[in-house]
């Protein structure tokens, strides 16, 4: 075999690997264009409802209320049932008592917000803390707090006696959480 010449023949080139990749179909466009239309959409509905809020405090007239002395000796804080919150305004959470009976547990707690925040809407669950199961309250509804304002609920869980986490929220997303004595 002379120097230079191919040991096997080589098969001919296929015109088709030469030609462009295909263009994406109108289908994938359009497919496309609805997702990102759709995320748009719920930024923009949760921008507007409170999902996401700023973490810099919006501008206002008035000066923020420092807490009251009776607030501030209340022996719910002193006794560490008591936590800050930020995320949907700022304010302070306190469970005031605690009372297992033979359908659950009742929990009686206060929101207190501070001045200048407009009104605020809260919701309440708990956990297990062995389980990490999460119950829902009985008969509850959301709870809506004005600025400078407290409210204070009662709230029912059907759960069996045991250390569990009590976590304010608001459209789905925790704020604060205090601890539940078995």
């Amino acid at each position: 075999m002379p120097f230079g010449q191919p040991t096997e023949p080589t098969p001919p080139s296929d015109l088709r690997q030469f030609q462009p990749p295909p263009r994406p179909s109108r289908t994938t466009l359009w497919l496309v264009i609805s997702i990102v239309a759709a995320i748009v959409a719920i930024v923009l509905v949760l921008q507007f409802t409170g999902g996401f809020s700023s973490s810099e405090p919006s501008p206002s007239a008035t000066v923020s209320a420092q807490p009251s002395p009776e607030t501030s000796l209340s022996p719910a804080i002193v006794g560490g049932a008591a936590i800050p919150f930020e995320g949907n305004g700022t304010g302070l959470f306190e469970i005031l008592s605690q009372e297992w009976g033979p359908e659950g547990l009742t929990i009686e707690y206060r929101i207190s917000l501070d001045e200048g925040q407009g009104e605020r809407s809260f919701s309440l669950y708990m956990f297990n803390n062995a389980t990490l199961e999460v119950a829902d309250p009985l008969d509850y509804e959301l709870v809506t707090v004005g600025a400078g304002e407290q409210y204070t609920g009662t709230v029912s869980f059907a759960v069996e006696r045991g250390r569990g986490t009590l976590v304010l929220s608001t459209f789905s997303t925790p704020l604060a959480a205090l601890d539940i004595t078995g």
